[in-house]
């Protein structure tokens, strides 16, 4: 594997896993602070800036981040493109920001809604697809991690008693928007100037639209299940099917996050014609799939008795059925994001995907009219599965001539294999009936460890290549110190 691309990975995983803490951090201090109908007023105002927000989008990260990857070996071509997709994406922020006052100018809450529309100027001036096109993971892991520091610390010194809700929502739109603007300021050393006759926008639109389309259809279905049920069962059903689809999506985090770092080398490979190395670099993602989200999913099934109960309280136990169907998606949603972000995207295929994402989304709907009735949260989360896994065998039947999907699911056999014996031993220290929180270190540590012993023992790749690598650097970390001392 790319020691670049391995860096990068690291990169973002180091952040997820800031996104994770941050949340238990700011959740209960927030939630005392505030109360409940203080928050539900700032949630109600931020979801509707939040749809500006997607629209005002329009497709273009991942279209711009792919095309900054095809140009970025000429600097004129790489700067052209710059210009161009900034420009669309100006032109849509003052679109936004007028329709955006026109519909909240007569609300009981303009002041709230005027700071929070700060975020939707922020969002149009992002620039980290420019950064991620480059591969430059670096300089947008730091700037996000600046910005998610920034905004704990001031809520934190800030927000002190319930009339402080401006003030809450003033942090988070004007710590984005000052983190963005000094990531503009980054771009002087890789841009050059370009005649303003020179910029061609309509060649840009039908590919961002074309990627903005699955983005609302897989916005929407997401959005619904939650809405569908809360309009047909109780509301503490919408709780335990939204605790857990956030636990299984945390663990699912790790795969994803691969996506964002292969897709501008892939953009890259193609434009140049590499397409026997893109085919590579794709297996190897393939296996990554397996060697994590296998494990993932049986380690899961293995510690929900003992987990839910222990971190989520009395009363949650419906979530340990809803985890444990839904953890399947974690390979499900990796195979699928290792042919959508990975290949189709980069590829300029991203009919595909959208057609996928499409069909996936009425089959959602129309399960959920059946099955959330019967089956209530549970309902949903079949609803999910199935739908998933339509849009996996679609774009599976696109790519059939591309992959060889034989090789590629023979390999899962190993750690499939593997994660079986894990969750036997994870299983096994419940006979030991030792307290909750003991009996979920013991199984986390055990069954972890022995993954990972299992993999570098049969050289299953990618697990004993990262941890050969890790062993180099600390080794050559090691032998440095030792000639400087």
């Amino acid at each position: 594997m790319d020691n670049k691309i391995l860096k990068n990975y690291f990169y973002n995983i180091g952040y997820q896993i800031i996104n994770m803490i941050i949340p238990l951090i700011t959740t209960p201090y927030v939630t005392r602070i505030l109360g409940a109908d203080t928050l539900g007023v700032y949630t109600y105002s931020s979801t509707i800036v939040q749809y500006f927000v997607l629209f005002g989008n329009l497709g273009l990260d991942k279209y711009a981040q792919r095309e900054i990857a095809y140009t970025k070996d000429s600097s004129y071509k790489m700067s052209k493109a710059f210009y161009e997709l900034i420009f669309i994406r100006l032109i849509l922020l003052f679109v936004n920001l007028f329709i955006f006052s026109c519909l909240v100018i007569n609300s009981d809450n303009v002041l709230l809604y005027t700071i929070q529309g700060i975020q939707i100027i922020s969002s149009g001036i992002d620039v980290v697809w420019f950064f991620q096109g480059i591969e430059d993971f670096k300089k947008v892991i730091l700037r996000n991690t600046i910005c998610k520091i920034l905004i704990v610390s001031l809520i934190f010194v800030l927000v002190k008693k319930p009339n402080d809700l401006l003030i809450y929502a003033a942090i988070y739109s004007i710590a984005s928007l000052l983190t963005n603007i000094y990531v503009l300021n980054l771009l002087k050393k890789y841009l050059i100037k370009v005649p303003f006759k020179n910029i061609e926008i309509k060649r840009h639109l039908k590919g961002t639209i074309q990627l903005f389309l699955p983005q609302v259809a897989s916005s929407v279905y997401l959005m619904l299940d939650k809405l569908m049920i809360g309009y047909f069962c109780p509301k503490d059903e919408v709780s335990f099917y939204d605790l857990s689809e956030r636990i299984v999506k945390l663990a699912m985090t790790l795969i994803t996050t691969f996506g964002t770092v292969m897709l501008p080398r892939v953009a890259n490979l193609h434009i140049n014609n590499k397409h026997f190395e893109i085919k590579n670099k794709l297996y190897q993602s393939f296996q990554l799939v397996f060697v994590l989200g296998i494990p993932m999913v049986f380690g899961i099934v293995g510690i929900t008795n003992n987990f839910v109960p222990l971190f989520l309280g009395a009363g949650f136990d419906p979530i340990k059925s809803n985890m444990i169907f839904l953890s399947s998606i974690i390979v499900i949603i990796g195979m699928s994001n290792v042919i959508a972000t990975q290949y189709l995207i980069p590829t300029n295929n991203q009919n595909k995907y959208t057609f996928s994402v499409f069909v996936g989304a009425i089959i959602n709907f129309l399960l959920n009219l059946i099955l959330i009735i019967r089956y209530k949260s549970l309902g949903a989360t079949i609803s999910t599965i199935v739908a998933e896994l339509s849009i996996l065998i679609i774009m599976l039947y696109f790519t059939r001539k591309v992959f060889d999907y034989k090789k590629i699911f023979k390999f899962s056999l190993k750690p499939l294999a593997g994660a079986i014996i894990m969750f036997f031993l994870i299983k096994s220290i419940e006979l030991l009936q030792l307290n909750q929180l003991l009996t979920l270190i013991l199984q986390l540590l055990f069954g972890s460890n022995f993954y990972i012993l299992y993999c570098f023992i049969i050289k299953l790749n990618p697990v004993s290549e990262i941890i050969c690598k890790f062993l180099n650097t600390l080794k050559k970390y090691l032998s440095d110190r030792k000639t400087h001392i």
